[in-house]
């Protein structure tokens, strides 16, 4: 397996707020401030003349009296009174959450979360790879790639901070199987329709889809001073101040493009198209990006622009010379004294038949970041081509870091 890489244009969109904010942003007057103005949410307005609502578990508020109702007591929107500086609102977006007395946040407002993704981030870690797949990977029975074999893929990390003045809070998964998707393949569930992912022409039109496969929506970088990571993947959300993270070197986290023309495209990212939740601003749901396809034809030793990772990538190479084998015998090449720390840094290896033209991933023998010992030294065991000529290359396993290994028959 190998990778690709691509290098990138000029970032073309804005994200809305950057995650280095020193808070929230102002509301969008465009989006339902809160949950007391969601039609769906109100209760029947009959209910107030009904004797039985007086009585309701899910609400106990009589509201004949107007009795005046502490923080966190369970209410009615638009019927029940909170007191000075509160409101009736219902938090964000578990299936079962319900309305209760709560603070105005600092606009006056039921407090909302506000995602939001993070385009600097996105601009800064795009490239490609090449990589195989089986019918029964992963991959192939969850749709992320359009048939087995090699593929070209753009991978890239996503970072949806929450901006908002409250948290994103979805809860236990096993208790919304309407939303969550449990994986056999992966043993986790998947929150379905968080953000989708497209790869667009000069047109504007869609050459190229792709989705992220949530593993769970969680707290994983502080995005500004404020609480303690609350969120994982037993109980999902995203906190006000935090941001979930999906690096690209994760599963699924990329758009194929093994079918897409050379050529300058759009890659854009749109975080809840289907409208899922309630935030204080919509408009910094969509950030884009423009990246190059490139030709098929590379130059494994060009320097990685941006950064790349691991053996799949096709730049940042260095050779490590050429070697003569018997074909047909089993033959083992790797950093000298692979298992006893024989190199330095975490080195990665690829080897190839010496008549490969280019001995990118597609065409390599194979490719190893750790030795079979465990060791983060590389080594490699394979039958001899019928060439009986080998080539060899190193790298860093990132792209922008250092290692040394001196390749040599084991």
């Amino acid at each position: 397996m190998s990778s690709l890489a691509a290098p990138l244009l000029a970032v073309l969109l804005w994200a809305g707020c950057h995650p280095n904010d020193d808070g929230p942003p102002p509301p969008d007057t465009d989006a339902p401030a809160d949950a007391d103005t969601d039609a769906d949410s109100d209760t029947d307005t009959d209910s107030d003349t009904d004797s039985d609502s007086d009585t309701d578990s899910d609400t106990d508020v009589d509201t004949d009296t107007g009795e005046t109702l502490p923080l966190g007591a369970a209410c009615e929107p638009e019927v029940s009174d909170c007191g000075e500086g509160a409101s009736c609102c219902t938090a964000c977006c578990a299936a079962d959450a319900t309305p209760v007395c709560t603070a105005l946040d600092v606009y006056g407002a039921c407090p909302l979360p506000d995602l939001s993704i993070d385009l600097d981030r996105l601009a800064d870690d795009v490239f490609l790879t090449e990589e195989e797949f089986t019918e029964d990977d992963c991959a192939m029975l969850e749709g992320c790639v359009d048939a087995p074999g090699w593929r070209r893929l753009l991978r890239f990390t996503t970072t949806t901070p929450n901006l908002g003045t409250a948290d994103l809070i979805l809860g236990d998964p096993g208790l919304d199987p309407d939303r969550f998707t449990y994986s056999e393949c992966h043993a986790h569930n998947h929150f379905e329709g968080y953000v989708e992912y497209d790869l667009l022409d000069s047109d504007g039109t869609s050459v190229a889809t792709g989705r992220k496969q949530a593993f769970c929506l969680r707290d994983d970088e502080a995005q500004y001073e404020g609480g303690p990571p609350k969120y994982h993947c037993l109980m999902q959300g995203i906190s006000a101040g935090w941001a979930d993270v999906y690096v690209g070197w994760l599963d699924c986290q990329w758009v194929d493009v093994t079918d897409v023309p050379p050529g300058d495209y759009t890659l854009r990212l749109t975080l809840d198209p289907g409208g899922l939740f309630r935030e204080l601003d919509t408009s910094n749901n969509v950030a884009s990006v423009t990246v190059t396809v490139p030709p098929q034809d590379v130059d494994v030793t060009e320097v990685c622009d941006p950064v790349a990772y691991a053996e799949d990538r096709d730049c940042g190479w260095v050779d490590g010379g050429t070697f003569a084998c018997t074909p047909g015998d089993e033959v083992t090449y790797g950093c000298a004294g692979a298992c006893d720390g024989g190199c330095e840094g975490d080195p990665v290896l690829r080897i190839c038949d010496s008549l490969t033209p280019d001995c990118t991933a597609v065409e390599a023998i194979g490719s190893n970041d750790d030795a079979a010992c465990g060791a983060a030294c590389s080594s490699l065991t394979f039958t001899c081509p019928d060439s009986g000529e080998l080539q060899a290359l190193t790298a860093a396993w990132a792209s922008d870091e250092s290692a040394t290994c001196e390749v040599a028959a084991l």
